[in-house]
């Protein structure tokens, strides 16, 4: 076998012959000079060593932590991975608020509070991408306009659990199951796998706005991997009221109960405006099949002539 695989999910496992032979020098160095022992100076050295990953915007540097592949992915391919999500930030009106929903490490949390300096909250139930978002809040001196939360967003307030796909930074496809017994709308991920599921609180959008005195958004991202039906449903009052004007959501393609989302924000009122695979931005798209992800964009009053799901149009000057 192989010591990569070029179409793996999780960066645990290398992606190319290059990274590979890095992570077995690494593995050479780190045993030669006992960094994995408990002694006092390589505890020293493993706390000196802190790679910080920076991302280029017209606003000045967004700071991230590395030390992880995946971490140094998700800065590098910022402006690639899902160019549609930046132009749909660059839009953002001054005094919005935005929901970021399945934040990871915030790195969109980041963005949109840097640069159109509107109000954030950003939501991420998976213990270490919530860790790594704090840290990441510090970083940038933005704390005053990004309210972090671990709770998971679904369709009913109350107790659940947390299926993590895989103990690892920057990582995804981890799935909150409520403990009622319903049976979830939409997602693939198998109950059962995962190597740990711990308890975890979910609240609705609907709750966390009318109980538990959360601001209502003005814009929603909804990227959590398959828990998405749950969350519209747990907010109809919220992406209803007339202040929410535009939500980008991902779905599964072919997913019936993600299919139904159009339909359903629809009868809110948006109109889709824009519809983008992120396997668009990827040269390998073996996996496509396995995980269709697809970003759509909804906007209220967006004009009775507009094409459904049209391009968004170009909105240069991202970087700087």
């Amino acid at each position: 076998m192989r010591p990569y695989d070029a179409s793996a999910i999780g960066s645990d496992i290398a992606r190319s012959p290059a990274q590979a032979l890095a992570r077995r020098w690494a593995r050479l160095v780190v045993g030669a000079f006992g960094l994995n022992r408990p002694g006092f100076l390589a505890t020293e050295i493993v706390q000196q060593i802190r790679p910080i990953c920076v991302i280029p915007t017209r606003g000045g540097p967004i700071r991230c932590v590395g030390g992880h592949g995946r971490l140094r992915w998700r800065a590098r391919t910022f402006y690639t991975e899902e160019p549609e999500t930046i132009r749909w930030l660059d839009a953002l009106p001054a005094g919005a608020v935005l929901w970021d929903i399945g934040s990871n490490v915030g790195l969109y949390a980041l963005y949109a509070a840097k640069l159109a300096r509107c109000a954030v909250v950003a939501f991420e139930p998976e213990a270490q991408n919530y860790a790594l978002l704090l840290e990441n809040l510090v970083l940038n001196g933005v704390r005053s306009r990004i309210e972090a939360t671990n709770v998971a967003v679904t369709r009913a307030t109350g107790l659940g659990r947390l299926h993590v796909h895989a103990i690892t930074k920057g990582g995804a496809y981890n799935q909150f199951r409520p403990a009622d017994g319903a049976p979830q709308q939409g997602g693939s991920a198998d109950p059962a796998s995962g190597p740990i599921t711990p308890v975890q609180m979910g609240v609705s959008m609907d709750d966390l706005v009318a109980g538990f005195r959360f601001p209502q958004p003005t814009h929603v991202k909804i990227d959590v991997d398959g828990n998405e039906p749950d969350i519209i449903a747990g907010g109809l009052r919220v992406l209803g009221d007339p202040r929410c004007v535009s939500v980008l959501i991902e779905i599964q393609r072919g997913d019936p109960a993600h299919d139904n989302l159009r339909g359903q924000l629809t009868a809110l009122g948006y109109q889709c405006v824009s519809e983008r695979s992120n396997w668009d931005s990827r040269a390998n798209r073996v996996r496509e099949q396995e995980h269709p992800a697809t970003n759509l964009i909804f906007a209220k009053g967006a004009g009775g002539g507009a094409a459904p799901c049209a391009a968004v149009p170009e909105q240069g000057g991202a970087t700087g």
